[in-house]
């Protein structure tokens, strides 16, 4: 049985929310489906849960145009230098805004995993479901999937 969260997520993406996924279903035929490929039920209700919080209002957020940003100690724990390095990037090559950047932190910050550190290629998943259900990114569509679908699923773990 897959017991992850981001295993999860990752199995979404890939099936249901990537460029190939081609049929809409309801929250409860996809965790029927998602049971049925051996996935948990407590974490498909997490996974579930997590995307619905990428829903959120972002007239919410607020980030000083003049502002600098600092890692607290918990992101520096999820995130390593080079998923922060490319988090920097995105907003220094204005494909994301300050307060998209503090919506990719806190949906990474609510994944619900212990004690591990995300790699970049872990990071860029979650980043491009961030972005695709962010309205304002239809722009930047090709850069988003080119981003994410340049993952190899096997190598999703840093540790």
């Amino acid at each position: 049985m897959k017991e992850n969260m981001l295993d999860v997520l990752v199995f979404l993406f890939d099936n249901y929310l990537g460029p190939q996924a081609g049929v809409d279903q309801d929250d409860q035929s996809l965790a029927d489906e998602l049971e049925e490929a051996g996935f948990d039920f407590d974490e498909i209700t997490k996974a579930f849960d997590w995307l619905g919080g990428l829903k959120e209002d972002e007239s919410a957020w607020y980030a000083s145009n003049n502002s600098i940003r600092v890692f607290s100690d918990a992101e520096q724990q999820r995130l390593d230098v080079e998923a922060r390095g490319f988090l920097m990037k995105l907003e220094f090559s204005k494909i994301i805004s300050q307060v998209l950047r503090e919506k990719i932190l806190d949906a990474v910050m609510r994944l619900d995993l212990e004690q591990v550190t995300l790699s970049l290629k872990a990071f860029k998943r979650i980043v491009g479901l961030v972005l695709m259900n962010t309205a304002e990114m239809d722009d930047h569509l090709p850069e988003i999937e080119e981003m994410v679908f340049e993952i190899d699923p096997k190598d999703i773990w840093v540790h």
